[in-house]
Parts: C-alpha cells; structure tokens; sequence
C-alpha cells in the first residue's frame, strides 16, 4: 500500500508532517499546512 508523506523543512530538515492514504487527502493536508487561512 502507498502511502502520500507530507514533509518539511520545519522544525527539523525533512520532518515528516502527517502521512495520508490516497494523493488527494496528502494534496489537501499540504494546501492547508501551506495556507492555513485558507483551511
């Protein structure tokens, strides 16, 4: 099974932030990570 990682820089390099089953649910987690007044 795939898993879709959202990682980043912060607060450690290459810090996994949350994994998500489908690229969909990963895509949206890192929209609003990204962007949070957009959530």
């Amino acid at each position: 099974m795939t898993w879709y990682q959202l990682r980043a820089d912060y607060p450690e390099p290459d810090s996994l932030i949350s994994e998500h089953p489908t690229e969909q649910e990963a895509v949206d987690a890192k929209r609003r990570y990204e962007d949070p007044d957009k959530s």
